[in-house]
C-alpha cells in the first residue's frame, strides 16, 4: 500500500507539471506568439516550481543513479499527460496549435537536437535561478529566451504534436535526448567551475 501511495504521489506531481506546461503552450499561441507569447509561456514553469510539481526537464540536470527510476516515471507521465491533454484540446479547444507543430516538424532532425540542447541549458538556468533566488524573473528570462529562439521542449512538444493531430515519437525522443544532455552538461560545467573556484580560494594565502 505504501508503495502504491508513493507511486500515486509521483504520478500526480508529474501530471500537474504536464498540465501547466500544456496550458503554457495554449497561452503562447493564444497571445500571438513572439515575445508576448514567450513571456506567457514562462507561466508554465513558474507554476511547476511554485507548486513543487515534477517536470523531467527541471530535474534531469541533478541526476544521480538512485534517481533514474523516478526520472523515467516522471518523463513518461509528463509526456503522456501532455499528449492526452493535447488530444483533448485538439477535439474541443478554441486555439489552433497546428501551425506551431508544423514549424517544429519541418525542421531537420539535427536542428531539432541542437534546439533541444539549447532548451535544456536554459531550463536548467531557470530552475537553478529559482533555487538560488526565488525570484520570478530568474525563471521568465531563460524560458522566454528558449521560446523566442525556437528551442524544443519535449513536454511542450508532446502537447503541440498531439494538439495538431500529429504523431512524431522519433522527434520527441530526439528532443528528450537533447534536453537531457544540454541540461546535464551545463550543470556539470557550473559545478566544476564552482569546485575549482573553491579550491583556488582555499589555496590563497591568508592575509
Amino acid at each position: 500500500m505504501e508503495k502504491f501511495k508513493m507511486f500515486f504521489a509521483k504520478t500526480t506531481r508529474a501530471s500537474v507539471a504536464a498540465i501547466f506546461i500544456s496550458i503554457a503552450c495554449i497561452a503562447n499561441v493564444a497571445s500571438g506568439g513572439g515575445l508576448t507569447g514567450a513571456v506567457m509561456f514562462s507561466v508554465g514553469l513558474i507554476g511547476v516550481l511554485v507548486l513543487e510539481s515534477d517536470l523531467y526537464t527541471g530535474k534531469i540536470a541533478y541526476i544521480k543513479k538512485s534517481m533514474i527510476p523516478n526520472l523515467i516515471i516522471m518523463l513518461a507521465v509528463n509526456i503522456l499527460v501532455a499528449f492526452l491533454f493535447g488530444k483533448i484540446y485538439f477535439a474541443f479547444g478554441s486555439v489552433n496549435v497546428s501551425a506551431v507543430a508544423a514549424v517544429k516538424l519541418a525542421k531537420p532532425l539535427y536542428t531539432v537536437f541542437v534546439d533541444a540542447l539549447i532548451c535544456g541549458a536554459l531550463i536548467y538556468a531557470a530552475v537553478e535561478g529559482w533555487k538560488r533566488t526565488r525570484q520570478i524573473l530568474s525563471v521568465v528570462f531563460p524560458v522566454a529566451t528558449f521560446v523566442v529562439s525556437g528551442a524544443e521542449h519535449c513536454v511542450a512538444d508532446a502537447f503541440y504534436f498531439a494538439g495538431s493531430g500529429a504523431y512524431a515519437w522519433l522527434v520527441l525522443l530526439i528532443i528528450v535526448l537533447g534536453n537531457s544532455i544540454g541540461s546535464v552538461i551545463v550543470h556539470k560545467l557550473v559545478a566544476f567551475g564552482a569546485t575549482k573556484l573553491a579550491d583556488t580560494a582555499e589555496k590563497q594565502p591568508k592575509q
